[in-house]
């Protein structure tokens, strides 16, 4: 599951900006502005679902829950085009950042659970290779799709048959000069998108169907409580500081400078 959710993250993160930029026309700049109801939201469910899950020590309906609301997300971002409102794009992305952050925390939870806790930490470091591994698998998927609708939409409005890569530059030159057929081209990115969320949609299921059937066991606690803890170090730090009465006895060393300082005192 970290790979689907590494993949599907950087596939919608990365064509949403195909889609402002090469459907909506929108700069670089205004871009990122749009991207934000998203990334202000991964925080604060990422949160949320800790501080929960601290509490009950269950994590398995953020999960199911994360994956449903994923599913449905790439399924509705098939109706954008040229025409969606800002609104409409606005809520969907605030959801998407949503369905992230409920998933975000899971996996690495999920690992802590189910892990023995000398394995936690190697378990960890696996989960962040493989949402690192999904988060490449996922441009390079997102671009081989959408580069092949591409170049298909561009041939079937009359255009010369084009080749993959020169659909991209294609593409690329209409977003830069607003060239005369930059409606037909949008319509193309457009059309081509909703491939990309198609497959989207289809990895997403995959992944609820193992959220589903996924083993879940209860998150444990640590049986020793912070009262006792600090009680021991306070113990350790009473015996550091009071004298042994048997200090003498202990350190030769030290009677015999203090015989020495005694005669020297005597008259």
């Amino acid at each position: 599951m970290a790979v689907l959710h590494g993949l599907l993250l950087w596939m919608v993160l990365y064509y949403l900006a195909v889609y402002y930029m090469g459907v909506k026309y929108k700069t670089p700049l205004m871009t990122g502005v749009w991207a934000l109801p998203a990334t202000l939201t991964v925080a604060p469910m990422a949160a949320m679902v800790g501080l929960v899950t601290s509490k009950t020590g269950r994590y398995q309906g953020f999960l199911v829950g994360g994956w449903t609301l994923l599913v449905i997300i790439f399924g509705v971002l098939t109706i954008l085009d040229r025409d969606s409102s800002t609104g409409t794009i606005l809520v969907l992305v605030m959801f998407l950042g949503t369905a992230m952050g409920l998933l975000l925390p899971t996996n690495s939870i999920g690992v802590s659970a189910t892990c023995e806790k000398q394995d936690a930490g190697h378990g960890m470091a696996m989960i962040v290779v493989l949402r690192t591994l999904g988060q490449c698998l996922g441009i390079a998927v997102g671009m081989s799709i959408f580069s092949t609708q591409l170049a298909k939409e561009l041939n079937s409005v009359g255009l010369i048959k084009v080749p993959v890569n020169d659909a991209i530059q294609l593409m690329r030159a209409s977003m830069e000069n607003q060239a005369a057929h930059s409606r037909f081209m949008s319509m193309a990115v457009a059309a081509s998108l909703k491939k990309v969320w198609t497959a989207g949609s289809i990895m997403a299921s995959l992944g609820l169907i193992l959220a589903i059937f996924a083993r879940s066991p209860r998150l444990p606690r640590d049986t020793v409580p912070d009262e006792k803890g600090k009680g021991k170090e306070l113990d350790l730090e009473q015996e550091k500081v009071e004298p042994d009465p048997e200090c003498k006895l202990k350190q030769p060393g030290l009677a015999m400078v203090e015989a020495m300082s005694e005669t020297k005192g005597e008259p």
